[in-house]
């Protein structure tokens, strides 16, 4: 084989694999729940609840929407992502939860959380789950 082939092949290998693993950042999940118009209004909250401890060693960024919680995670890839859901449901398995929706895109989760009797008037929660999934699109 001839160098230059090779040089070519490994550029595009290397190319293709980091378009595939495009990092999503906390930045553009705001700006897409914002362009569906979600009052999104950040939150300070202590880290005392299953929604808001520590997964895979990240901590999330909080947010409210309609006096519902939204805790954001970025990780550094969709693996670490993976795992870190995984954490969430095996910390949470024996644990009588608030009612709540994940959404997962890439390196990101999301988690909302609301009252269980508010379960069916929660209009947020398609344009929650459109602005993480229309992520792929930034």
């Amino acid at each position: 084989m001839n160098k230059p082939f090779v040089i070519l092949v490994l550029s595009f290998v290397l190319v293709v694999g980091c378009k595939s693993n495009h990092h999503i950042s906390l930045d553009q999940v705001i700006t897409s729940l914002e362009e569906n118009q979600l009052g999104l209004e950040k939150k300070f909250i202590g880290f005392n609840s299953y929604f808001t401890m520590r997964l895979n060693g990240i901590r999330p960024a909080l947010y409210e929407i309609n006096e519902n919680l939204v805790s954001i995670y970025i990780f550094s890839s969709q693996k670490e992502s993976d795992e870190g859901l995984f954490e969430f449901q095996k910390n949470t398995e024996a644990v009588n939860l608030a009612s709540f929706k994940s959404y997962q895109n890439k390196n990101v989760l999301v988690f909302f959380v609301y009252e269980f009797d508010k379960r069916s008037t929660i209009p947020e929660e398609q344009k929650l789950e459109s602005a993480i999934m229309k992520l792929d699109n930034h």
